[in-house]
């Protein structure tokens, strides 16, 4: 084997390291941020603003929107863990109007987190899930 392969297959090696330490870290990150909205939280209700189909099987990217008691509107970008059925959201128009429970931070509003499990428009006086595993 070469010199010039072996440094070829080392750096190889410690670019594929360097990604895993970054996609550790930013795990964490995301757990220990929702962890922390989890613990000191206020409730809102979010509607889906824009959704963007990223695999056949229907999951996506979806942006949120809800207000705070501020006032407040914030928006949020996620990769949707919780599968869309695709003739809801492929056709945005049958999935805009939806409603989802929305917690998030109270000493910083732009952390949150949504239940995409829970449909909540049409329901009067909707009752709020007693655990929080849904949220994302």
């Amino acid at each position: 084997m070469s010199k010039e392969t072996r440094n070829s297959k080392y750096i190889e090696f410690i670019l594929v390291i360097i990604s895993l330490i970054i996609l550790t870290i930013i795990t964490l990150c995301r757990k220990q941020n929702a962890e922390q909205i989890k613990n000191d939280y206020q409730v809102s209700i979010g509607h889906i603003v824009k959704y963007y189909p990223t695999d056949p099987s229907g999951r996506g990217t979806i942006e949120y929107c809800y207000v705070a008691n501020d006032s407040v509107s914030y928006y949020r970008t996620i990769f949707a863990k919780s599968k869309f059925e695709k003739e809801n959201c492929h056709n945005f128009e049958k999935c805009k109007d939806k409603l989802y429970w929305v917690i998030y931070s109270t000493s910083n509003p732009k952390n949150s987190l949504i239940n995409l499990n829970l449909e909540i428009q049409g329901i009067e006086n909707p009752e709020f899930p007693k655990k929080l595993d849904d949220f994302e």
